[in-house]
């Protein structure tokens, strides 16, 4: 009997397995599991894929950055995502196909929460099915990875039926009978996205709220405290390596999400007409228009196409309005709780409202546009409900053709949420880049052991200058690459500094790192450094080594091996490392690294960085602009180390001075600081405006004897 029980219990888990499969592949049936298919942003969950193929943990990789990629200033939690890609990174070791099998995963399992979670609520099996399909396929579910690249940050969108779930249990449920329920699911979601986790917070807070205005009861607040605590514990054991590297680490502004500014959750907030607007990409061309020439007249479209519920979504989300603001009463509880919950997201999410207050106290939770998921399932689950209410009143035949109805309703909702579009794109990249992957075949040839310096060299964050380079670099499991430093750290500027130097000097540090191989990716070097510096650098390499240069197709990227005479027999030691700046400006908080070196303000400073072991005689040389900000006879005074310098008179007319400054280096760091002499209520900007600016030919040289 129980076997029974159990099997009727596993069937409908079985037949929405098949019917995600079925539709997954009719959608992606032409898709390259072995090539990539997110974009943009995507590069950073590819890059911590790599990582733990290679090292077993997602946070590092000996093979990216010249040994230093981290992501601990980066990474949002997802130990759960994680947990998954770790068992698929057994089933393969190409990190596209780990990528693109957790892609299709991710259908699957909020297929099966969603289902889980509309069975408890309607007690009906096909009803429970049809709104699960619809659920998972919603637009967000594919917007999310392919258009704005979060393939693994928002993968774990599974959780959201669960979450709602918890809230409606606590709503109904004001005794607490299905509290180990409740905890568990918290701690569960805690190791999900940061953002899933946010929402889910906001929203357990909303259910304590209204709990107390139903009773007003004293002891409601204490009965539910115990659940954001564990969920604020759940979340800190998620983040742990990235909070344990941040309070022992110096700030780096420029880290990706710890230093998000809270302006942006005005211009990531959602829209509430991006809801209703059919999705990015729509298969009728008539509405695809409509969305596409909406997004070029908005004033903002950061992620807000995300938002999108498609028909079926959008007529669910008009019918919880008008619960909320008519006071519509039903039979089913739910149904008005879901209300609630649906109005409590929009005030949180949408453009100037709660999100952007929040955003000032958090502001690395910057886009409120991906709280639509929640929406989403709101509208998906007030339905499932409506049918199930419907249903109960339909005779026997009636029943049959409301089943046909809803298999009807099935079909129309994924013609109208979904797209075939990522994988003709992906195909036409990959013809269009066919050439590079020839060629880096051809220059790498499969062996083991080789370190390659791309030129112009890139931190992760920073991006490469071709697209496809990146993703032959994250899937290339033998080779070292010099890019995919951390931005704002000394790994990325060292990159800088090295691309400064002449051919013989150049070649000299990339003996002391190891390298066998310059990749020069010829036309980001012309767009960074000029035609001339990029000529010169490339013929006096070719000149010093003898190698001849092996050319793409289309002479974009141009390879120069390093294993010949010339490069073993270069004589080098520790004490030849160079000596290389960090820019910082403290008032702004922020790091400058290409361009104007902008240090503006009372107070700013450069991290000078002598890796040598060795103690160096230098030059600093420095062209020092004054800007609008000074007034007359103000000074900048410079110190090294805490030791007053030098001082340079800044005018009341901008005038550009060159100064050059002898300098004693220790090894380690060392700080030059500036401070400006001036009286900050007489300036004739606000504080924070620009005084003077360092100019970017600003740098640093050994003394000669």
């Amino acid at each position: 009997m129980k076997k029974k029980v159990h099997a009727k219990k596993v069937m409908p888990y079985i037949g929405l397995f098949s019917i995600i499969v079925i539709v997954f592949l009719i959608l992606y049936r032409h898709v390259d599991l072995n090539e990539p298919l997110g974009r943009g942003d995507s590069t950073v969950g590819y890059a911590m894929i790599k990582s733990m193929i290679n090292t077993g943990t997602w946070m590092k990789d000996d093979l990216l950055g010249n040994g230093t990629f981290n992501m601990y200033e980066h990474n949002t939690g997802n130990m759960l995502d994680f947990a998954i890609i770790w068992i698929l990174c057994l089933v393969s070791e190409n990190v596209y196909t780990v990528a693109n099998l957790y892609y299709f995963l991710t259908f699957v399992l909020a297929a099966f929460t969603c289902y889980f979670v509309l069975e408890k609520l309607t007690g009906h099996v096909f009803i429970s099915i049809i709104f699960s399909v619809l659920f998972a396929f919603t637009p967000y579910a594919q917007l999310r990875s392919i258009d704005i690249g979060h393939m693994i940050w928002l993968g774990c969108f599974y959780i959201v039926p669960l979450s709602v779930y918890v809230c409606l249990v606590l709503l109904k449920d004001t005794e607490l009978k299905h509290i180990k329920f409740c905890v568990f699911m918290t701690f569960f979601i805690g190791l999900s996205n940061i953002y899933y986790i946010f929402f889910f917070g906001i929203l357990v807070f909303s259910v304590c709220l209204r709990c107390w205005l139903r009773n007003r009861k004293k002891d409601t607040i204490k009965k539910y405290i115990g659940l954001p605590s564990l969920l604020i514990l759940s979340t800190a054991i998620n983040m742990s390596p990235s909070l344990l590297f941040y309070l022992n680490s110096e700030p780096n502004p420029s880290a990706g999400v710890f230093n998000r500014m809270p302006q942006n959750a005005e211009v990531y907030g959602l829209k509430l007409l991006n809801l209703l607007l059919p999705r990015l990409n729509h298969r009728w061309d008539f509405l695809s228009r409509i969305h596409s020439d909406y997004m070029s007249l908005t004033a903002t479209e950061m992620e807000t196409e995300i938002a999108s519920l498609g028909i079926i979504g959008a007529v669910g989300f008009l019918i919880l309005l008008l619960v909320f603001f008519f006071h519509i009463k039903s039979n089913n509880r739910f149904i008005e709780d879901l209300a609630y919950l649906n109005i409590c997201t929009i005030i949180i999410g949408i453009m100037g409202g709660g999100g952007c207050i929040l955003a000032y106290l958090i502001p690395m939770i910057r886009s409120y546009a991906r709280i639509s998921i929640f929406i989403a399932f709101f509208s998906i689950a007030l339905l499932a409900l409506l049918c199930m209410e419907l249903y109960k009143k339909l005779s026997k035949k009636g029943r049959l053709f409301g089943g046909i109805a809803l298999t009807c309703l099935l079909g129309i909702g994924l013609w109208d949420q979904t797209e075939t579009y990522p994988a003709e794109r992906q195909q036409e990249l990959i013809a269009e880049n066919s050439i590079y992957i020839e060629f880096l075949d051809r220059i790498l040839d499969g062996e083991e052991g080789n370190k390659i310096y791309e030129y112009p060299g890139e931190s992760l964050l920073g991006g490469w200058g071709n697209e496809y380079l990146q993703w032959y670099i994250l899937d290339d499991s033998k080779t070292a690459w010099n890019s995919g430093g951390m931005l704002g750290r000394k790994e990325g500027y060292w990159m800088n500094r090295m691309e400064k130097q002449k051919p013989a000097d150049f070649l000299k540090q990339l003996k002391l790192d190891g390298f066998s191989g310059i990749l020069f990716d010829y036309t980001k070097c012309v767009s960074v450094y000029g035609v001339e510096w990029t000529d010169e650098i490339i013929k006096g390499i070719v000149e010093l080594t003898g190698e001849k240069i092996l050319y793409s197709v289309d002479n974009r990227f141009q390879y120069i091996d390093l294993k010949n005479d010339y490069f073993y027999s270069l004589q080098v030691e520790q004490g030849d490392r160079l000596i290389y700046p960090i820019y910082k400006d403290i008032l702004n908080e922020t790091i400058i690294e290409d361009g104007y070196q902008r240090l503006a303000g009372e107070n700013a400073e450069i991290i000078v960085n002598n890796d040598s072991g060795n103690r160096k005689d230098i030059i600093l040389s420095l062209s020092i602009m004054p800007c609008s900000g000074v007034i007359f006879n103000q000074t900048l005074d410079i110190f090294f180390n805490d030791s007053k310098i030098c001082t340079v008179l800044l005018g009341e007319y901008p005038e550009e001075q060159d100064i050059s400054i002898p300098l004693s280096v220790d090894a380690g760091e060392s700080v030059l600081k500036f401070k400006i002499n001036a009286d900050l209520d007489t300036l004739t900007k606000p504080q924070k405006d620009l005084l003077y600016y360092i100019k970017n030919d600003t740098y640093l040289e050994e003394k000669k004897e």
